[in-house]
């Protein structure tokens, strides 16, 4: 796609099936108008190579459906040095457990980062070089219904408990483990994202060393079918809707 030059930054709002992706989305759109979206492409490489493709910019940042941007958060004060194969990525604030991490926060990609990369594998952002900027840029709203709160719980203490990172320190992913599994019950669905979060910790450590079974937390499907087992045979029977 040609430059635009008129746009300092491109900005690109990734989602899939977040409910409070339109809400999101709207905010973002009245702080940034000139924002684009990609909706409903299936694979988290894929859905990254298509804001690539329709980035207007030669680097451009990524908002998934579940983040608020913070208000006092300027997108278009972009760091200048962006270089080849390496990306910048913001904290945001859980909002179960109020984590502040990069946990699905804000990222900022030179154009053309995903060329050649054929699988996302566990977390292919994890692997990729970055830089970590401490400033809390979004509010993660993942918890806004039953499934996507557990979700979000199982599928980063999967990562967390089964140590595929080399990037985190393992006192750190106890540390995280440990807030993720037992904080934030009383907000709301939080008492599913805990479940999940122990869930996926029981799985993440069950299948240390076992990439083919930690990677299918990006599975949607097949994480769908993990959370209906749970509600039917699991730990999840009898959990109230809320």
């Amino acid at each position: 796609m040609k430059i635009d030059k008129k746009i300092k930054v491109d900005i690109i709002f990734l989602s899939y099936d977040e409910p409070l992706a339109e809400e999101n989305w709207q905010h973002l759109k009245k702080l940034f108008p000139y924002a684009q979206r990609v909706h409903g492409v299936k694979g988290i490489l894929n859905a990254h190579k298509k804001c690539d493709d329709i980035a207007r910019t030669d680097k451009f940042y990524v908002v998934d459906g579940d983040q608020y941007i913070l208000e006092n958060f300027d997108l278009n004060s972009a760091p200048t040095e962006v270089l080849k194969g390496f990306y910048y990525m913001w904290m945001t604030r859980n909002s179960i457990n109020d984590l502040e991490y990069p946990n699905g926060g804000v990222k900022l990609f030179p154009k053309g980062i995903f060329d050649g990369i054929q699988e996302y594998g566990v977390d292919l952002f994890v692997k990729l070089p970055h830089k970590l900027v401490n400033q809390v840029a979004s509010l993660n709203r993942f918890n806004a219904s039953p499934f996507c709160s557990w979700r979000a719980g199982f599928r980063e203490c999967v990562q967390l408990a089964s140590r595929h990172s080399d990037v985190i320190r393992r006192k750190t992913e106890v540390y995280l483990l440990n807030i993720w599994c037992n904080k934030g019950n009383n907000r709301p669905f939080g008492k599913w994202c805990v479940k999940g979060a122990r869930a996926g910790r029981r799985y993440g450590m069950e299948n240390i060393g076992n990439k083919k079974a930690v990677e299918l937390i990006n599975n949607y499907d097949w994480l769908s079918e993990r959370f209906n087992y749970e509600l039917k045979e699991g730990c999840l029977r009898g959990m109230r809707n809320e």
